[in-house]
């Protein structure tokens, strides 16, 4: 969009952008990419140009003035092999090869076996059928030649244009084995650069929750996940995986978004709530409303968002394609100038010798394996080559924990009774895993698992946990319920400081009503304003107060928290701090750990 000014006043045009994606068959390296830049980047209706040497795919964001048959025409005049490519099978990302990818691996798989031949053959004693199979090896290099016609008609030099020097050179001097073996090697890098991209695709696919063949509608039956739009409504069990964005028109249930937001708490979704794909139903079950096709997801955003951060250039890339563009004109000028002067041998050392292969490659191939693998096996996003380089010189992060950097499985180090509390160590053990073996968070698992240890052996024990009644969830701070007579809370800091301020709101209202139940109500007024005062000149430290002794509730909790810093501490600092609150009395702190993962 944009802004102007009118009579004063500042009016705003909106600009519609769409996108365009360009499959280049002859993009090959950095040289082709920046041509493609030159050519379309000057362009008024274009916004930006996105190039994937690796995909051989350019994204182009222009307005509506700009049709996207031109754009393939303008490559194609180039002598590029620009084609339209459907969204659908963008969107697919790192599918399985295509009929004419698997043809291309075909033929270079076998060139490969052949020059394998003319090398072995020799050896047993067949140089006549070796030498016959070096001719058959240089003929298969006709994509070769055809990539050395094309860069000489865009009067671009590229490396296909050295290599095919190189071979017919060979042949000039009658050596077919070497003219076999350079386009052999040539044909080697292109089967190594496919199965890598190969490799990358399957791992994007993993980089989230994998997707289900089918999704169940209510009222029974499955449908193709592809025929799934914006407005139907599917069905989620447990066990399942969120298919598409939606929101909940019925039911309750638990999700486990960790893998698509590294939140390691269940999230409670009812009636109205908004559910992401990728996330898995832990408990409960819903009907939810298509918002968007798959194709729209947060699935295939994240896949899109890493496969449009493969299309960045990085400061180093920029430089190396600067670079390219002198560079191999500059070495075929120097290998003519020394073949002049040296002879024919001397120039084709020169020029095999200064291919820029490995330097024009290794940026692109490199940048889009690290975004891929960091996106699949550490969950993480980066959204532009540049940040790649930032990463170097970088001091400090700051990143979510739980779940991201932690493998979010808790283990239970200490569990200490308070200093002359009333219930043993067994006891609060007990009664914790009873209160939070109603609950679905990663700390409540790992908490009822510290208890009953390995399943088998505690069910054939015969023992089983005591029943519970009155199960309340505090929001994030903590849980409560009632156990064997006893009113048993788990939970944090705050929770601690929510029951200390309801156990004191309960003790004055107490003793109000001791004392003024039977009062006339001026006189309790006044009694109240007194006890208001008495309490604030405590609080300041002066006062008849002021040296009475805390409240049993204030010391108990006082005493945990001195008791949880010292636990802490001998644990290096690290471990998250549960207290145990028993009838409104602190008695007892937990740490737990959740470790980082490898």
């Amino acid at each position: 969009g944009g802004s102007a000014r009118r009579g004063g006043h500042f009016a705003t045009v909106l600009v519609m952008l769409r996108s365009t994606v360009v499959r280049v068959d002859h993009l090959c390296c950095g040289m082709e990419a920046k041509l493609i830049r030159d050519m379309l980047g000057p362009l008024e209706a274009v916004a930006e140009v996105k190039i994937s040497v690796t995909d051989r795919r350019v994204n182009v964001e222009h307005t509506d003035g700009l049709a996207p048959e031109s754009i393939v025409d303008m490559l194609n005049r180039k002598h590029l092999g620009a084609s339209l490519q459907d969204k659908s099978v963008v969107e697919s990302v790192g599918s399985s090869f295509n009929h004419a990818e698997i043809v291309r691996l075909t033929v270079n798989a076998t060139q490969i076996v052949l020059f394998a031949a003319t090398l072995a053959l020799p050896r047993v004693g067949f140089p006549k059928m070796a030498y016959g199979l070096a001719w058959a090896c240089v003929a298969m290099s006709v994509a070769l030649f055809h990539e050395a016609y094309l860069a000489l008609r865009r009067r671009s030099p590229n490396v296909e244009l050295m290599m095919a020097i190189a071979v017919v050179g060979a042949l000039v001097q009658g050596n077919v084995v070497e003219a076999a073996s350079v386009g052999a090697l040539v044909t080697l890098m292109d089967l190594v650069k496919v199965c890598a991209l190969e490799a990358v695709g399957r791992r994007l696919r993993g980089s989230v929750v994998s997707e289900p063949l089918g999704v169940e509608v209510p009222g029974g039956g499955k449908v193709p996940l592809a025929s799934l739009a914006a407005g139907d409504v599917y069905l989620l069990r447990v066990g399942d995986v969120v298919p598409a964005d939606g929101r909940v028109v019925a039911g309750t249930a638990a999700l486990d978004e960790s893998r698509v937001s590294g939140e390691a708490m269940p999230q409670a979704k009812r009636k109205g709530d908004s559910v992401l794909s990728g996330a898995i139903v832990s408990a409960g079950y819903l009907h939810v409303r298509a918002e968007a096709p798959v194709s729209g997801s947060f699935q295939a955003r994240v896949a899109s968002a890493v496969e449009e951060a493969k299309t960045t250039l990085s400061e180093m890339e920029e430089l190396v394609g600067r670079f390219a563009t002198w560079y191999t004109p500059t070495v075929l000028g120097l290998a003519v100038a020394l073949g002049l002067y040296k002879g024919f041998q001397q120039f084709l050392v020169v020029v095999v010798a200064g291919c820029p292969c490995a330097l024009l490659g290794a940026a692109p191939f490199v940048q889009g394996a690290t975004l891929t693998l960091l996106a699949g096996r550490h969950r993480l996003l980066v959204k532009h080559a540049r940040t790649l380089e930032a990463l170097a010189v970088m001091q400090a992060i700051g990143l979510d924990k739980t779940g991201t950097l932690t493998t979010g499985h808790f283990e239970l180090l200490r569990l200490e009774p308070l200093p002359g509390a009333a219930h043993t160590r067994q006891v609060l053990h007990r009664w914790v895993a009873a209160v939070e073996d109603q609950d679905n968070h990663p700390l409540a698992r790992s908490l009822v698992a510290s208890y009953k240890g390995c399943v088998a052996d505690f069910v054939a024990s015969g023992e089983s946990l005591p029943a519970t009644s009155g199960y309340q969830r505090h929001g994030r701070d903590g849980v409560s319920a009632t156990v064997e007579g006893r009113r048993v809370g788990v939970g944090n800091l705050a929770f601690l400081e929510a029951a200390l301020r309801s156990s004191q709101a309960d003790d004055d209202d107490d003793d109000d009503d001791d004392d003024e139940s039977e009062m006339p109500p001026r006189l309790r007024a006044a009694l109240r304003r007194r006890r208001e005062q008495e309490k604030a000149a405590a609080a300041a430290g002066k006062g008849e107060h002021a040296g009475e002794p805390l409240p049993a509730a204030v010391a108990a909790a006082d005493a945990a928290q001195r008791l949880a810093a010292e636990i802490t501490s001998e644990q290096a600092g690290s471990g998250s701090v549960l207290y145990v609150i028993v009838d409104g009395v602190v008695g007892g702190v937990m740490l737990l750990d959740d470790a980082l993962k490898p």
